[in-house]
């Protein structure tokens, strides 16, 4: 990199560092905490770790798994396709209104601003 990027950069740096010192005590008084609690439940006898999700119990694959979620984005999938193509032929049948007031020689402000419209999006 550059010298003067180097020069722009440095007092992000610094601020940054300075965050993360300031923010030291807190994270070493939030690791403590945590660790106390786990060794006091461990103590006590009780179990802090987590238990396997009783909806996953007897699949097989993941595919078993993210069955669900694949059909939900194969519907979308085919969703977006059909909103894509809607859209096009919507586009085209304004194209064809305008050519067809331009023929009749009428202003077709209306249509011409509503296909700009469509052309941005």
């Amino acid at each position: 990199m550059t010298v003067a990027y180097d020069l722009v950069k440095a007092p992000v740096n610094l601020a940054i560092k300075a965050v993360d010192l300031l923010s030291l005590p807190v994270h070493v008084a939030n690791t403590l905490a945590v660790n106390t609690a786990e060794t006091a439940f461990k103590i006590a006898g009780v179990n802090t770790e987590d238990a396997p999700l009783e909806s996953l119990e007897g699949k097989e694959s993941v595919y078993d798994v993210a069955n669900d979620n694949l059909n939900i984005s194969a519907m979308l999938y085919y969703y977006a396709e059909l909103r894509a193509e809607a859209k096009q032929l919507f586009v085209e049948l304004a194209l064809k209104k305008i050519c067809r007031l331009r023929r009749r020689r009428e202003k077709p402000v209306n249509s011409l601003l509503f296909t700009m419209r469509l052309n941005t999006d």
